[in-house]
């Protein structure tokens, strides 16, 4: 019954910040990543953008999260974000049959 609680307390929808996860991470961080609009337009997702972090200095990431002195922090969870690349190739065989190449990489 514990594990189920829990399961249901970590839980985040796909338009809140991936770092929901981590819970040693102020509210405020959570706040101001998820205040800035991302329009589907632009092709991001919550977690691509939460990753984008990583291109910042420490500093910039706790300005912009309203928390100056854990951006170094912030980046070392986000570093803990599991990211798969997946590429995806495909090559016809008939006109009825194709093959599909795909490519995992951690």
């Amino acid at each position: 019954f514990l594990r189920l609680a829990k399961s249901c307390d970590h839980r985040f929808w796909w338009f809140q910040s991936p770092l929901r996860a981590f819970d040693d991470l102020k509210k405020n961080v959570f706040v101001a990543l998820e205040n800035e609009k991302v329009s589907s337009e632009e092709g991001y997702t919550t977690f691509e953008k939460t990753i984008s972090l990583l291109d910042l200095v420490p500093e910039e990431v706790g300005q912009m999260c309203h928390c100056f002195r854990d951006g170094a922090l912030i980046q070392k969870k986000i570093r803990l974000l599991p990211r798969v690349k997946c590429t995806c190739t495909v090559h016809p065989i008939t006109k009825n049959t194709l093959r599909f190449s795909i490519e995992l990489k951690p």
